[in-house]
């Protein structure tokens, strides 16, 4: 069973390289806020050209102060139809809008996102607000977009993707603590490297009693280092901490593909410092996000458990597959899965480790 985990690490490694460059923990650069008063809702939002490459005329990626101007009426329409605000299933109605060239090129420069601010009208005040977003753009950055709403004294914040293009904010505490348990799985799920970090931590020893030791210290670590980090007890730089992941890969894949394996206890405490590293990793998933206290520790609940849950999700089926694999996987294939998957792990690591490296 042990050989055919090796199968499965190789296969995932392979996947990870897929998706690289990876940007599970990356925040996103675009925002928009939302102030609630009584039925009417206040947007100011910072839109990527690239998502308005209708209104740039001169298809240079950028919009001038003048096709800014010429483009008013244009770009609100297309503002109100692709940023949509409901309550109740009921559509907030614009009543005004201003669009305005972002003040990062300086006056008279071409800029590549522009500010948008609408007020629009609701039936009625919303107990919940129900916003969908069509506004993503292809550069750097353009993909994600972090979107803040406020009533009163409450604020709750929420990040959009071309995969999350819809959020209902205001919710109670229980809808907010289920969504960020599924937000949690799925944040875990889409990360090649924690999910190929678990399989070298699976591959380095045999046994459930081994499975179960090192699971539970990386489990208990990275619950602890979330928890600190969304919470604001740790704070540090999303630039050392990606790398850092990257790095703890590379130990443990060149611990295993040299096959020097530390007693135990040695192991566990490598386990435990590289848990606290990952757990800084989901916590920037999570977000730095402007919450009140009761829908700060609904979030940070769900999302912790979600991550557990989809960990436990990953780590049963690779056992139960190495296990179905295990009577059928050719002896030959099974003895050079040892140093394949763990070289390739490491690779996978050093080049996870550089481009984080270059980008942060």
């Amino acid at each position: 069973m042990r050989a055919c985990l090796r199968l499965l690490a190789l296969a995932l490694a392979a996947w990870g390289f897929a998706l690289f460059p990876a940007e599970a923990h990356m925040l996103p650069d675009r925002t928009v806020t939302l102030n609630v008063v009584n039925a009417e809702v206040y947007t100011a939002a910072s839109i990527p050209v690239s998502a308005l490459t209708r209104w740039d005329t001169d298809r240079d990626g950028r919009l001038s102060s003048g096709e800014v101007s010429r483009g008013q009426p244009g770009i609100a329409s297309d503002f109100a139809a692709r940023f949509r605000i409901s309550s109740g299933g009921r559509a907030a109605q614009p009543v005004g809008t201003l669009i305005l060239a972002s003040e990062a090129g300086g006056a008279g420069h071409a800029v590549d996102h522009v500010i948008i601010l609408q007020r629009s009208r609701l039936p009625a005040a919303p107990e919940t607000l129900a916003v969908e977003v069509d506004l993503f753009g292809s550069g750097p950055g353009g993909g994600d977009m972090t979107l803040t709403a406020a009533r009163g004294q409450v604020s709750e914040a929420a990040v959009f993707s071309p995969l999350t293009r819809r959020h209902v904010f205001f919710r109670s505490p229980v809808r907010v603590f289920l969504d960020n348990v599924v937000a949690g799985a799925a944040h875990i799920l889409r990360g090649p490297d924690h999910l190929v970090f678990l399989l070298t931590l699976l591959l380095a020893g045999a046994g459930w009693r081994y499975w179960a030791s090192v699971t539970a210290a990386f489990t208990l670590a990275h619950s602890l280092s979330l928890s600190a980090a969304a919470l604001g007890v740790v704070r540090l730089d999303p630039g050392l901490v990606e790398p850092a992941i990257g790095a703890s890969l590379v130990m443990m894949a060149g611990l295993n593909l040299a096959g020097r394996t530390p007693p135990i206890g040695l192991r566990l405490v490598l386990v435990v410092g590289c848990g606290l590293l990952h757990g800084l990793g989901f916590a920037s998933g999570l977000g730095a996000l402007p919450l009140d206290a009761s829908t700060r520790l609904s979030t940070l609940a769900g999302f912790n458990l979600g991550v557990e849950a989809g960990q436990l999700v990953f780590l049963g089926g690779v056992l139960f597959a190495g296990h179905l694999l295990g009577r059928r996987a050719p002896g030959a294939l099974r003895a050079v899965a040892t140093p394949a998957a763990a070289g390739l792990a490491l690779v996978f690591g050093l080049v996870l480790t550089v481009e984080r490296l270059v980008s942060g």
